[in-house]
């Protein structure tokens, strides 16, 4: 038994502008059914009024023009409805997405490579806006930074920990037959290296 209602079953309500009285008779089943019958309109309203314009433009196409205006919506509105709608015909309409999305990436002009942007956002959740971003390269894949070699973190006064490691070297490592000398000492969070150098002023230890 088919249970689908529509806006003109008065048994449900009554659709006036702006206003939508619902009968103090309804059922809870009915009720419900009008609250998916809403959001069906919602999301699919866009892509029956592209149809709707193509049909017109090929059925009527001296006279299609002059009815645009009953749906109240501004000429940008319209011609992205019908150009989305020219772009994906009912059967390529498979992604779980807003027509928003699908107006983001009408303008691509491989088929192939629009699929693969919807199919990411359905993959992925993205917002409209993000598959926008996305599209136009501002949002990048994080390089993945690898596991540090040691787990303790490096003294953040790390001058103290230099001066510390440098008192217990000698105090002049270079011998009076070299100019300069370089130290490395290993530490569990990396390694300090040191490089020496004698100038005229330096004493001999």
């Amino acid at each position: 038994m088919d249970t689908a209602i529509t806006l003109s079953d008065q048994s449900i309500g009554k659709a006036e502008s702006l206003h939508y009285k619902i009968s103090n008779s309804v059922s809870y089943e009915k009720w419900v059914q009008l609250g998916e019958m809403f959001h069906t309109l919602h999301r699919n309203i866009n892509w029956w009024i592209g149809d709707w314009l193509l049909f017109g433009e090929g059925r009527f196409p001296d006279r299609y023009s002059q009815a645009t205006h009953l749906t109240g919506r501004s000429d940008v509105t319209m011609r992205n409805c019908a150009w989305v709608a020219s772009v994906y015909p009912p059967e390529e309409r498979v992604y779980d997405l807003s027509f928003t999305h699908y107006l983001e990436v009408a303008g691509v002009k491989e088929a192939k490579e629009r699929h693969w942007l919807l199919a990411k956002a359905e993959q992925e959740d993205m917002s409209a806006l993000a598959l926008r971003a996305f599209r136009s390269g501002e949002v990048r894949q994080k390089p993945t930074l690898p596991e540090p070699k040691y787990k303790e973190h490096v003294p953040e006064n790390l001058h103290i920990a230099i001066e510390g490691f440098t008192s217990q070297l000698m105090k002049c490592p270079l011998s009076a037959s070299k100019k300069e000398a370089e130290i490395d000492v290993s530490f569990p969070w990396g390694k300090l290296e040191m490089r020496f150098v004698r100038t005229p002023s330096d004493q001999e230890c």
